[in-house]
């Protein structure tokens, strides 16, 4: 009869069935030893945030941090100003790539640079003749 097996192919089934075990249990250990070592780099984690916590910003302070970044942004559209780069050019830079601020506060600043560029010299002052 063909389901009956032989003494020497049950052998062999029964070591496939163990290695088959031995791997499971392998990769279970290797499992283990993984979350252990996240675990610990968890705990790490979380200690050093709870350690670093922000105090929260007063109102005066982030009203001073906004116009400092205001100054600072019109400051670097100036020094693009003065390299000789058009609106378009400035506009790509300052809005697109570097995504400091959006259109429409763009056109704000930039007038406001341009205001100020205008009331400053642009001229050097000649040396007196000797």
């Amino acid at each position: 009869m063909f389901w009956i097996k032989t003494i020497k192919q049950v052998k062999k089934e029964l070591k496939k069935i163990a290695r088959a075990f031995l791997l499971r249990d392998e990769k279970i250990l290797n499992n283990q030893e993984r979350i252990n070592k996240l675990e610990g780099a968890l705990a790490i984690l979380t200690n050093s945030a709870n350690q670093t916590s922000r105090t929260p910003q007063t109102a005066i302070r982030r009203k001073a941090n906004k116009i400092l970044n205001k100054v600072e942004i019109m400051q670097e559209m100036a020094s693009l100003l003065h390299q000789g780069l058009s609106t378009t050019e400035i506009q790509e830079i300052i809005v697109i790539k570097k995504s400091l601020i959006k259109k429409t506060c763009f056109f704000k600043y930039m007038k406001i640079v341009r205001e100020q560029l205008t009331r400053t010299p642009r001229t050097k002052l000649r040396e007196p003749n000797k």
